[in-house]
């Protein structure tokens, strides 16, 4: 949790946690595994020059970004260490980016300075928007304003409104004192087309590193251009934030203004607001014993299509596709290192410890990534059987037929001229030196008899260790993630059907986490997907099938955090909406009992 929840921008928390900080870009892999075999124009020799003295010694890996060949040098443990590795990054980038889009970082962004004042305009809010806004800041204000050092809020109205005259130092009093004061704000408040002004330039007037702008709803056109007049060259940067905006021209204007006022933009838009029935909003006692955060209140929503992609989400998603890249490529080549290929890059052909390489091209053939596999297929292409491992492919050049009694021996033809064919003779063979080999079945019942050399035993040894290492590493990862739970799925048009009936109380958390590695791992690289909720009722996410794109995903994802247990389990109803669909492919069913319906 530590290195995921630092309040600091993508960039410096990459800088610290990102792929290359680890070298475990796949440039730094490739070499610390091997060497990058060259073809050079020496100037001092006026000529191409080649390392040709690696020709045949080394298995080699070409990149596909610039077809630099490299020689592979390293044991296959280092190269399991750096599949390890990627594992680990590729895990806490997708812990990254489920925590910048949960709670208040979804709301508000994240909180990058020590000292702030946040400039409150409510508006003309509804009493139900102002307060759904009241529970959004109650969740910035415990979540994140917590861990600075200063903090202010300031209330856009004609009479202005402050919170404190100087920034105070966070502490728990401190902040449950905000918090009171934020909930005892009058809705019904007056304001002016110069408020938000007025109320920007009093915040810029306190030493602070950063003001940010809580803009509720639409801002108004005078107020626009007062905004930008008094606001785009202030002492400290302005970061705007956009909360259920109506017009897309708001949102275009609050970010422009951010970019002038040299700050940073977010944008939320509420997707539905709801009171649970079991208390108030927020509980503040007068004698500071109790204060509960606002969990009482949930509030659902999203980024709004025209803020464009979230800066910061979008640089760790970025870091997170290079580690699946990277990742893929080095399994890849873990397994042709020992594998034949199958008809692109490099194929690599092993006799005992001479390998020879051979280069061929690519002609419109994708290869077929394991992750992808079904486990009949992998060992298809990895099994014993398929590396010719098994104990009659071992022994196929170790053994020689049994021979004991009268045999039939072929011999030259009394006259070549008239005959060609070999001559049959019978001849009684004594086998004198049977008891100098071992003796055993072959496969079509015959008796063999078997000698292993030393150098055939430790190759086979080798290439045994190996293939069993591919296998342990094929289960690891299939425990892994989304797979410990759904398996690999395999279809594109899916349907996951969640048990929330009440004995999945305990449960519910592992499998909202689990679903969660399911959409970052799977789901993101299939066609259409839909989930569906039941207990006593059956509720599906999407009428249909969804296509699979980042605003779906997001949504989906929204909607399975807000999973709550129910009663019964009626997996019927959920089962009947699913076949309901013509294009279902298959149905994920996610339950700990049987229907009680």
């Amino acid at each position: 949790d530590m290195d995921v929840q630092p309040l600091i921008s993508s960039s410096k928390w990459l800088q610290l946690h990102g792929l290359k900080r680890k070298k475990l870009s796949l440039s730094q892999i490739l070499s610390q595994i091997g060497f990058q075999h060259r073809i050079d124009y020496v100037t001092t020799l006026g000529k191409l020059v080649a390392s040709r003295y690696a020709d045949g010694l080394f298995p080699q890996y070409m990149r596909e970004q610039d077809g630099s060949v490299y020689n592979l040098t390293a044991k296959k443990e280092l190269i399991l260490h750096f599949v390890d590795c990627l594992m680990g990054a590729i895990e806490l980038y997708q812990q990254r980016m489920e925590w910048l889009t949960s709670e208040s970082r979804l709301i508000f962004g994240v909180i990058q300075e020590r000292c702030i004042v946040v400039v409150l305009d409510f508006g003309t809010a509804a009493p139900t928007e102002f307060d759904a806004c009241r529970d959004a800041l109650s969740m910035v204000l415990m979540e994140q304003v917590t861990q600075i050092a200063k903090f202010n809020l300031i209330r856009a109205a004609q009479d202005l409104m402050k919170w404190q005259e100087k920034c105070a130092s966070v502490s728990e009093h401190t902040v449950k004192s905000a918090v009171k004061w934020l909930w005892k704000l009058d809705h019904m408040t007056a304001v002016s087309h110069s408020s938000s002004a007025e109320a920007l330039l009093e915040a810029m007037s306190e030493t602070v590193e950063a003001v940010y702008y809580f803009a509720v709803g639409d801002v108004p056109a005078e107020t626009k251009q007062l905004l930008l007049e008094k606001v785009s060259d202030g002492p400290c940067p302005v970061n705007t934030v956009s909360f259920n905006a109506r017009e897309d021209e708001t949102v275009i204007f609050l970010k422009e203004l951010s970019h002038l006022a040299s700050g940073r933009f977010h944008a939320f838009v509420q997707k539905n607001y709801c009171r649970v029935a079991t208390g108030p909003a927020l509980k503040c006692e007068e004698d500071d014993k109790d204060l509960i955060a606002p969990n009482s209140r949930k509030v659902k929503g999203r980024t709004p299509l025209v803020a464009g992609v979230r800066e910061d989400v979008f640089l760790v998603w970025k870091e997170l596709e290079e580690a699946r890249s990277t990742l893929r490529q080095v399994q890849k080549i873990l397994s042709e290192s020992e594998q034949p290929a199958s008809g692109d890059g490099i194929i690599y052909v092993s006799f005992k410890r001479v390998t020879t390489i051979f280069m061929i091209s690519i002609l419109n053939k994708k290869h077929k990534y394991d992750e992808y596999l079904t486990s009949e297929e992998w060992l298809q292409r990895y099994g014993l059987k398929a590396q010719k491992l098994t104990l009659y492919d071992a022994l196929a050049d170790c053994t020689f037929r049994h021979a004991d009694g009268i045999v039939d021996i072929k011999t030259k033809p009394e006259d070549e001229s008239s005959q060609t064919d070999a001559e049959t003779k019978r001849k009684v063979i004594h086998a004198k030196y049977c008891d100098k080999f071992v003796h055993t079945f072959w496969k079509d019942g015959s008796v063999v008899h078997v000698y292993v050399t030393t150098e055939k035993y430790k190759w086979y040894e080798e290439k045994m260790r190996t293939a069993l290492r591919q296998v342990e590493g094929r289960i690891k990862w299939l425990q892994q993630g989304s797979r410990g739970l759904f398996g690999n799925v395999f279809e594109d048009d899916v349907y996951i059907l969640i048990d929330t009936s009440q004995s999945m109380k305990d449960k519910l958390p592992l499998v909202k986490e689990k679903i969660f590695q399911l959409i970052q791992e799977q789901l993101r690289h299939k066609k259409r997907f839909n989930f569906v909720k039941f207990s006593a009722q059956a509720v599906a996410w999407q009428e249909k099938l969804a296509e699979v794109n980042e605003e779906n995903l997001q949504d989906a994802w929204l909607w399975i955090k807000g999973l709550e247990v129910g009663s019964s389990t009626n997996t019927l109803r959920a089962l009947q909406i699913a076949l309901a669909d013509a294009d279902t492919q298959a149905i994920y069913l996610l339950t700990d009992g049987r229907p009680d319906q």
